[in-house]
């Protein structure tokens, strides 16, 4: 009897922590519908199109915004319902989710290329300045940023420690390594010697911060300023670099080896040939960037503010609430397979 109330418990549990991640959804679900998706606010992308659009800088999109490149979805659109109005970066996202019936996706292109199209405004053309003029020889990315948490790969500290050591044999006079926010504090736990010619900086927190705001700018000057960039993952940043004209090189590391392995089980064509060629630059590779960026998508500031809602007082509202009623519906669905269950 003991027995069967344990497992009973157990059961209890397992569909309580299963109701509770439901809820947790629908929070911010509806929170989406509302005041934007949280990624919305990721490395400053909405302040940028707040500036391209001439808006008060924070006024929300109400709905999701793609906030990365994912290189192993083929169909370059990982969203996986139609809750909330979506803005893609490619065409390719937007006829996936069409070919779904998902007509509420929209390509829009990288918030990267609108930031582009802003410092032309302000007369900075980074791409003109000569790799003569670059202070930084070597970028060197951790890309694969999950030490912080469980992840399939299996990164860990160690691997940090290992990474270190990999620049410090590198023979370039100017270093930096570039670990992403949770990374750069497991460094500072770390007791690591790191030679005095090597730099180790982060752009900090992703959202909810002045530094968050401004962490694609940040980027924007690190990158005019850097010859190499070296990477040992498919990060959205090796297209950014390709478009500032730096050259990229892959590091063979671990982080490399299961990716690329990866990539061939799941017959990635695109993302096997990326990740074979020896060096990425910007006469070879910045079609490609900005094709997977996608630049043939960049909207006008009119076309922007038509899609997001900004030009009509009445659409926003609608729009939420027709977010809403999905988002609740979707809710309601989930409890009652949780109840039948």
């Amino acid at each position: 009897m003991k027995c069967c109330n344990h497992i009973l418990t157990h059961v209890d549990r397992e569909k309580m922590h299963r109701l509770s991640s439901q809820i947790t959804k629908a929070k911010y679900s509806l929170a989406a519908a509302w005041s934007g998706a949280i990624e919305n606010r990721d490395y400053g992308h909405l302040h940028i199109l707040n500036e391209y659009c001439e808006m008060p800088l924070g006024y929300p999109i109400f709905g999701r915004l793609q906030h990365g490149w994912f290189g192993h979805m083929s169909s370059e659109n990982y969203y996986k319902n139609n809750i909330h109005p979506t803005f893609v970066w490619t065409r390719n996202a937007e006829k996936a989710a069409r070919t779904l019936g998902w007509n509420n996706f929209y390509a829009i292109g990288a918030p990267w290329l609108y930031l582009l199209e802003l410092n032309k405004r302000w007369g900075n053309t980074a791409t003109n300045a000569p790799e003569s003029e670059r202070n930084i020889d070597e970028l060197w990315v951790f890309s694969l940023h999950s030490t912080s948490m469980s992840n399939d790969y299996g990164v860990d500290e160690n691997d940090i420690h290992d990474f270190i050591l990999t620049v410090s044999k590198s023979l370039a006079k100017s270093k930096i390594i570039l670990l992403a926010e949770f990374d750069f504090y497991k460094y500072l736990e770390l007791d690591i010697d790191v030679p005095s010619d090597i730099r180790i900086i982060s752009l900090g927190q992703r959202r909810d911060t002045t530094s968050a705001n401004a962490h694609l700018h940040k980027l924007f000057l690190l990158l005019a300023n850097t010859k190499k960039v070296l990477v040992d993952y498919p990060t959205t940043l090796l297209f950014y670099a390709l478009t500032l004209e730096c050259e990229v090189l892959w590091i063979k590391n671990k982080s490399y080896d299961l990716t690329l392995h990866l990539a061939k089980e799941q017959k990635q064509e695109f993302l096997v040939q990326l990740m074979s060629e020896s060096v990425l630059t910007y006469h070879s590779h910045f079609e490609t960037a900005m094709l997977h960026l996608g630049a043939d998508q960049v909207k006008s500031p009119s076309e922007l503010r038509r899609l997001f809602g900004w030009n009509s007082s009445n659409l926003i509202p609608m729009r939420r609430l027709i977010s809403s009623i999905r988002s609740l519906s979707k809710f309601f669905r989930d409890v009652l397979k949780f109840l039948i269950v």
